[in-house]
């Protein structure tokens, strides 16, 4: 259909469709809803258990200053754990909410992370590149918990102000 819109003395023509347009599938569209969300829950449970057993190996890692052994395996983790959602949503969708402008820059943040801290134990083994991998896992490590509250409503709002609450604790504690 077409519509003519006059402004100013200017026209206007606007095209559109009668037929909405089809909803996007999620990945496993012969999936049931309930199978869909046991997949959602079983890959994020994979993800969080590789990410918390990562964390045994953490003392170990501080202390040989070896983090390759703690950083990819907890990277792996967040990779199962964000790939879990593609069990209820398409990966188009996914991609649109991940570049969506309020989420754009902790995305890039979160996931160029991850690569920084895959990549960098696999083909560097300096002292400078260890100390990259560390900062890079826990860059990751605060910006998924960013990322994770921006789809709750209000979520950054209130971590936020968890967060500067305890730091307020801190600085008092560390006054008296």
């Amino acid at each position: 259909m077409t519509e003519k819109l006059v402004i100013k003395d200017k026209e206007y023509i606007i095209e559109y469709s009668d037929t909405p347009e089809p909803e996007p599938q999620p990945c496993f569209p012969t999936l049931s809803k309930k199978e869909r969300f046991a997949g959602l829950l079983i890959t994020t449970l994979i993800g969080y258990y590789l990410q918390w057993g990562s964390l045994s190996s953490l003392v170990s890692t501080l202390k040989t200053w070896q983090p390759a052994s703690f950083a990819i395996p907890y990277t792996m983790g967040n990779i199962v754990s964000m790939a879990g959602t593609l069990f209820v949503v398409s990966f188009q969708e996914q991609l649109n909410s991940i570049t969506d402008y309020n989420r754009r820059t902790v995305s890039s943040v979160f996931f160029g992370s991850m690569a920084i801290s895959l990549l960098v134990p696999l083909f560097f083994s300096n002292v400078l590149a260890r100390f990259v991998t560390i900062v890079a896992v826990g860059t990751q490590m605060v910006s998924y918990w960013i990322y994770l509250f921006s789809y709750i409503p209000f979520g950054r709002k209130v971590l936020y102000s968890c967060c500067s609450c305890c730091f307020d604790l801190t600085k008092r504690a560390v006054r008296r």
